[in-house]
């Protein structure tokens, strides 16, 4: 008995966290693929996922009613509304199950299921408790430390990505993507470590001795995950990073908001490739540059060079609005967007093997296509809920306290950069940013809806 006590109260809590961290350093490298027609594919993280709740299920639960855990998801202001939302996804798949073929349906379903797979996950470590702080908190640092030196690696090893356009990715040149084979995510996920990184520094610079070197190790993952995020020459992610970052250091020190959002603005300016793709965005705005259903530069224009990456992402966005009107109440159903799009002739076979073209590259509208407008006032209310629970939570100088408010700032800039990817259903994101949040949001912390008087917050 004591034994099981033991594995209950300590050992899953560490093993469920360092399976998770595996599962998200390992990323896109290790895909199995079951429906090869399809290029759908069971990644490491999904594989990490399950083994979690697993794990879950048999110390979380085991010594408490379901009822309870059910009662808490649904008394939760954040929980309940992603349990609703995951309900009207799996409403308007059944509700469009006669418009595809069993395959395509069967793909559609499995996707929908790692996305309640994860989002059980969030809920389960979230009930678990307090326990599970340190644990995950201590794998997302490990983790992020980890996928930032894989990427700097990457960037000398494997700077020419091109060769992996046949299997169905973009190709990238001389820019840093670690093992999430895309800079434009790596570059969100770097500004989630810089995120948390500043946050736990400044809750624990001024410790001594472990708690010091802790709080040093913080300080070098944010400036080496800062200079991850200018080598990813994501637009997006930096804007993001623009967004996010100087306000947490606003609880600290007014002059660092000013500094930090000083550099993030002056490299905006500097003639890198990172200043020069900025500026290739004035051939967005340009009717010129559009003839028809074709996006069309003079790459020797010096004042606006061509940037057919945006076109692109501007094209999908068109489609995605244009589907979204054909279907305002119930979407297409969740994930079904590739299928839809290839019904309405807006696509090919040949288009949808293609790593960018299964989705909108907007995460909000893909929701709004795939799930229609329930689907998507249940996301938009999820995510009202959480950040209304992070202020709460943010008040206070505890270790809750300062993961709260960097996961306030951040959540919003994640929010804002998948208008231009569709960086918040990508799970590479969504699955570490969930773990950070049921850290906060865990039984047990101070201002939660479900505290446990008996345990603290600090």
């Amino acid at each position: 008995m004591r034994g099981m006590q033991l594995s209950g109260s300590v050992r899953i809590p560490v093993i469920t966290a360092a399976v998770l961290a595996g599962g998200l350093v390992a990323g896109s490298l290790v895909r199995i693929n079951p429906f090869s027609e399809s290029g759908a594919a069971l990644t490491a993280l999904d594989i990490s996922i399950g083994t979690g709740l697993l794990l879950l299920f048999g110390s979380v639960l085991h010594r408490r009613k379901l009822g309870d855990f059910v009662r808490f998801v649904g008394r939760h202001p954040a929980w309940r509304f992603s349990a609703l939302f995951l309900l009207i996804a799996l409403f308007t798949l059944l509700v469009r199950a006669g418009s595809y073929p069993p395959n395509e349906l069967i793909v559609a379903g499995a996707y929908l299921l790692r996305l309640i797979a994860t989002f059980v996950l969030f809920w389960l470590l979230a009930y678990g408790g307090t326990r599970f702080r340190k644990p995950l908190l201590g794998a997302f640092g490990v983790a992020a430390a980890a996928l930032v030196s894989l990427g700097f690696l990457q960037l000398q090893l494997v700077p020419n990505f091109r060769f992996a356009r046949r299997e169905g990715w973009d190709p990238h040149l001389d820019r840093l993507f670690s093992t999430f084979l895309d800079p434009n995510f790596f570059g969100i996920f770097a500004v989630l470590a810089m995120a948390v990184a500043l946050a736990m520094y400044l809750r624990n610079r001024k410790e001594k001795g472990r708690k010091g070197a802790v709080a040093a190790g913080y300080l070098l993952l944010f400036l080496a995950s800062w200079v991850a995020l200018y080598f990813t020459f994501s637009r997006s992610a930096w804007v993001a990073g623009l967004i996010a970052i100087p306000p947490i250091a606003w609880k600290y020190r007014k002059m660092l908001t000013v500094v930090i959002a000083a550099v993030f603005i002056a490299a905006l300016f500097l003639p890198t490739r990172l200043g020069d793709r900025f500026e290739s965005t004035q051939g967005l705005i340009r009717a010129s540059d559009y003839q028809g259903e074709r996006y069309v530069c003079d790459p020797a224009e010096p004042v606006a060079a061509c940037d057919p990456s945006g076109s692109n992402r501007i094209f999908s966005i068109r489609d995605g609005l244009e589907l979204a009107r054909q279907h305002p109440v119930f979407g297409v159903g969740y994930n079904a967007y590739a299928f839809a799009m290839k019904q309405d002739g807006k696509a090919t076979e040949r288009s949808l093997r293609r790593h960018s073209a299964n989705g909108s590259d907007s995460s909000l509208l893909n929701v709004l296509v795939t799930t229609g407008a329930f689907g998507l006032l249940a996301f938009l209310a999820f995510f009202a809920g959480t950040l209304w629970r992070l202020f709460k939570q943010s008040a206070g100088t505890g270790t809750v306290a300062w993961l709260s408010w960097g996961l306030l700032w951040f959540t919003p800039a994640w929010l804002a950069a998948s208008f231009f990817n569709n960086a918040v259903l990508y799970q590479l994101i969504l699955v570490p940013w969930g773990m950070l949040l049921a850290v906060a949001l865990a039984r047990g912390n101070p201002a939660s809806p479900t505290k446990n008087p008996a345990r603290g917050g600090r």
